[in-house]
């Protein structure tokens, strides 16, 4: 499996893409569950438009700081249909 490098014009396509979360009611989960140092919970997201685009973003918090938390969706997760060969 070969990896996808991604222009930046393909980014700025992914983050300004109108979405629509799937699960609004996502969890949080300690992690790791021994010792925690943080919750997480992850949402599935699908294209408004383009039901073919396809992510995961994940919202972290650091449990010993509430005003230090995370939010990411790896591009790992996308749909081949855009932009991938």
């Amino acid at each position: 499996m070969s990896i996808k490098l991604y222009t930046t014009g393909d980014l700025d396509q992914f983050r300004l893409a109108p979405k629509r979360i799937l699960n609004p009611g996502a969890r949080w989960l300690a992690k790791p569950q021994v010792r925690p140092v943080h919750r997480q919970r992850n949402f599935k997201v699908t294209g408004e438009g383009d039901k073919t685009l396809k992510f995961q973003i994940y919202q972290r918090q650091n449990l010993s700081d509430e005003q230090e938390f995370l939010m990411w969706h790896p591009l790992s997760t996308i749909c081949p249909t855009m932009g991938n060969p």
